[in-house]
């Protein structure tokens, strides 16, 4: 699963790129490595022409504590032992923590690499980017707002979706990647109109 992944390109870049605009107030500079706890990029549903600054790993709004959720895979709970075949639904939909995201807070992480770790008692990592190294790309992702109950601070929070890696990744060996927003556009991913049984189909 992808728990690191690499945004080097520059603010006019990805803004060129996904035609959304970042706010004169935004604060943000390439950091290459994003690690969970960072705050990266994102363009959410609710507001497709704009970037803004989420932090990595996600608290859903409900949460009493924080919970940084990295990763949420499609599957949900089924599939544990990541089966290439696995035909099954995708169960992600039933997860308290993702059922509602999935309907109103979806979101692009943007990115231009992400590093996937092999499997074993001594992961390997690995750098995964587009075979022709177009970049930035869209991850799908999910996001949340989340009130810390001591401070009344609120916390903008993203995670992003995984499935059983390819044919290449899964070489690595690694079980899991991210969603890569190629087959569907961003556009549409973050659009109110988008069906649930869509979301994932290529």
């Amino acid at each position: 699963m992808p728990r690191k992944y690499i945004l080097a390109s520059k603010l006019e870049t990805i803004q060129a790129h996904f035609g959304a605009k970042a706010p004169q107030m935004l604060e943000w500079e390439p950091g290459i490595i994003v690690s969970p706890g960072d705050e990266s990029l994102i363009i959410t549903q609710q507001n497709p022409g704009e970037l803004m600054l989420s932090s990595f790993g996600m608290t859903p709004a409900w949460s009493k504590s924080r919970m940084n959720l990295i990763n949420a895979r499609t599957e949900g709970d089924k599939n544990p032992e990541n089966d290439p075949a696995f035909r099954g639904s995708k169960a992600i939909f039933l997860k308290p923590a993702f059922k509602k995201p999935l309907f109103s807070h979806r979101c692009i992480v943007i990115a231009d690499a992400f590093i996937e770790f092999s499997n074993g008692i001594l992961p390997k990592p690995y750098l995964i980017h587009l075979r022709d190294h177009k970049h930035p790309i869209g991850l799908a992702g999910l996001y949340d707002i989340w009130k810390n109950p001591s401070t009344q601070a609120l916390h903008h929070t993203f995670t992003i979706i995984t499935v059983v890696s390819n044919s290449l990744v899964h070489s690595l060996p690694s079980s899991r990647m991210p969603v890569i927003l190629l087959f569907i556009s961003t556009e549409k991913y973050t659009s109110n109109s988008l069906q649930k049984y869509t979301i994932f189909n290529k």
